[in-house]
């Protein structure tokens, strides 16, 4: 590929690339591009989201290398955002193991290509942030019926790696 077609930035291959080892990964949950829309899946893990509305989903950075043309060095962390519910559940370690189960699939698939199929120089996992809670839980006529655990981590996608 010539210079004259380097790209501005890996990040939309990375999304892709991410969304795609995602969903082939965990087959039996919700994944969303950002913020999912709609109803949502007992287990969900959304790419580029943090989960809050307004925050950023991929903080990058770029660098040229001294006295050179070629490709540009990009570093940045893509946002996302995993969590595991159970109903009534009320006890957390059921509901946690989930999504920490969620969460090491998505690492080990990671792992096994940290290119991501060549989007990238290296990815690496994080998670940056757990939480866990009891939220309201409704019957199917919309009566409040008790409360249930939830499970929900925000993790970092890590990537180093070129412009093209």
């Amino acid at each position: 590929m010539g210079w004259s077609t380097r790209s501005s930035s890996t990040i939309p291959a990375v999304l892709a690339a991410l969304l795609d080892a995602v969903a082939r990964t965990l087959p039996d949950v919700q994944v969303c591009d950002g913020m999912p829309v709609g109803d949502v899946a007992d287990d969900i893990v959304a790419i580029g989201a943090t989960g809050r509305p307004g925050e950023v989903a991929v903080q990058a950075s770029r660098t040229g290398g001294a006295l050179t043309t070629a490709p540009d060095a990009e570093s940045f962390d893509v946002s996302c955002v995993a969590s595991s519910w159970r109903g009534a559940e009320t006890d957390f370690a059921p509901v946690r193991a989930g999504l920490f189960a969620m969460l090491d699939a998505i690492a080990g698939e990671i792992a096994k290509d940290p290119t991501l199929g060549g989007a990238t120089g290296l990815a690496r996992m994080t998670v940056t942030s757990f939480f866990q809670e009891q939220v309201g839980v409704e019957d199917d006529e919309g009566t409040p019926s008790g409360a249930g655990a939830v499970a929900t981590a925000i993790f970092t996608v890590h990537c180093d790696g070129w412009t093209r």
